[in-house]
């Protein structure tokens, strides 16, 4: 039987929609912290501190660096985030 019609399944499916982007959302934090957990301590503050808002300048200034070496610095964390968590998914296809 056939229902694309049904009013009920027509109401349903945008609270369904929402629902799904939710647990994505949630699994994606979670393989993100896994992630960020799995990284050296060095790059995971870096990189957590950036993404607080510091900007290369301001981390620059604290780790008393060049604003080029924390662009090389960051640059090598996040290749070092993506490569883990390419290493803990597996693309569906």
């Amino acid at each position: 039987m056939k229902h694309g019609n049904d009013p009920l399944k027509q109401e349903l499916k945008p609270l369904l929609e929402k629902v799904a982007v939710e647990e994505a959302g949630q699994k994606v934090w979670e393989l993100f912290q896994k992630g960020m957990d799995g990284l050296s301590e060095h790059s995971a503050t870096l990189l957590s501190e950036y993404f607080d808002g510091n900007t290369v300048e301001s981390l620059a200034d604290k780790y008393q660096a060049t604003p080029e070496e924390v662009r090389a610095l960051l640059d090598y964390a996040k290749q070092e985030l993506i490569n883990r968590l390419k290493a803990e998914t597996r693309i569906r296809q």
